[in-house]
């Protein structure tokens, strides 16, 4: 796999491939300049049309009406999809945290276990069922927060 990725390096290819990609950038951008002119071009032709049919204020004033919905509604589609995206982020966040929290407490475990074979742990002693709790409740609260996604 790694293979042709090499023997591209070393043949050149990466380069004529990085010249051949700024060249269909180039050849794009000035397509999609030319499409925005015409399309400049199409709404005026429209606005002309209908300045004569309707007059210019009254064509302005529904062009502008258009131009604002077409903005609010561009807004209100990012909006909400930017809500979901943040809500997906913030579950995802929180999952992990639990994940994390849980692998702590795991591991932090045998460490409790062995203190209580030292003498003198007995802090050790006591936060090893708490330590166990709390494993287990975060067991079960990321368990659940997979089967509430289904």
């Amino acid at each position: 796999m790694i293979g042709p990725l090499i023997a591209a390096f070393v043949s050149g290819e990466a380069g004529l491939a990085v010249a051949r990609t700024k060249r269909a950038l180039a050849a794009y951008l000035v397509a999609g300049i030319f499409a925005l002119l015409g399309a400049i071009f199409v709404l005026i032709a429209v606005f002309g049309y209908l300045a004569r049919i309707y007059g210019p204020v009254t064509t302005a004033g529904w062009f502008a009406i258009v131009f604002f919905l077409i903005a609010g509604g561009i807004v209100a589609v990012h909006r909400v999809k930017a809500g979901i995206e943040e809500r997906r982020i913030a579950q995802k966040r929180r999952t992990d945290l639990v994940g994390l929290g849980t692998t702590a407490a795991v591991a932090a475990i045998p460490s409790l276990m062995q203190g209580r074979r030292r003498r003198g742990a007995g802090l050790a002693a006591a936060a090893s069922p708490v330590a166990l709790a709390l494993a287990y409740f975060m067991y079960r609260r990321h368990r659940g927060a997979h089967r509430s996604d289904l």
